[in-house]
């Protein structure tokens, strides 16, 4: 979409999980011997309970209907979202551009002077998120799997989607179809960390407000597309 390569998180490991991989009970591999203390057993069961809330945003983002409503108007509820997503990235009262149809959006796509603090107020968000599971001693690698994987399944019911919809409107553009697809595995990557995390702090994650990253997840399952920030304007199909 711009200049800066998307920001995803890639498990080092190349196997994909089974869905009931990641869920395990908190009894799973918990067994161990009598003189593991509570904090060791308050530990496993944090990891376990951050790596559920991934999964169960896995199997949502598999049944998602993603950018059903691109090339609409936006509704009432939709501008009102968008709205308090910019807001909790500190965008106050954006000016609301709306691409008139799928030409329009690939040309957008192909802009170059996207807002770059927008991505790097992204960066630092999904940064935070990491280190607070990290604090609470969440293994890395099964983290990183279970990202992985919710992604995987974004990937997948996205690029039949957007396919079917780009088909539909006469439309060929492997350029927009792979844009489309990265958006929403990022998209539900940052979704996923943010449940991970409310998953172990609770209201001290995001006091004051919904985070933007749930904020942004939203505005895909309503079936649009929130594109960024260019020159003052608050892109979204």
């Amino acid at each position: 979409m711009n200049n800066r390569p998307p920001r995803f998180i890639v498990a080092n490991d190349d196997d994909e999980p089974e869905d009931d991989a990641l869920y395990p009970s908190h009894d799973d591999g918990m067994e161990g011997d009598a003189s593991d203390d509570d904090e060791d057993s308050s530990v496993a069961a944090d990891d376990v309970d951050a790596l559920r809330a991934i999964a169960r945003l896995a199997q949502l983002a598999g049944g998602i209907d993603w950018f059903g409503a691109c090339g609409q108007p936006l509704q009432r509820a939709d501008i009102a979202l968008l709205n308090e997503y910019c807001a909790a990235i500190g965008v106050f009262d954006p000016q609301i551009d709306r691409p008139d149809g799928w030409q329009a959006l690939s040309d957008i796509i192909r802009e170059p002077d996207w807002d770059a603090e927008l991505w790097q107020t992204e960066e630092q968000a999904m940064q935070a998120l990491m280190e607070s599971l990290a604090e609470r001693d969440v293994s890395e690698h099964d983290l990183l799997v279970a990202l992985n994987h919710a992604g995987t399944r974004a990937t997948e019911a996205v690029r039949e989607k957007l396919e079917g919809l780009m088909d539909a409107a006469g439309f060929a553009d492997d350029d927009l179809l792979e844009a489309g697809i990265q958006a929403a595995m990022q998209a539900t990557q940052q979704a996923a960390l943010v449940l991970a995390a409310q998953a172990l702090l609770g209201d001290a994650l995001e006091a004051d407000g919904q985070h933007p990253f749930a904020l942004k997840f939203r505005l895909f399952e309503r079936g649009h597309w929130p594109l960024g920030l260019v020159g003052g304007s608050y892109r979204i199909f």
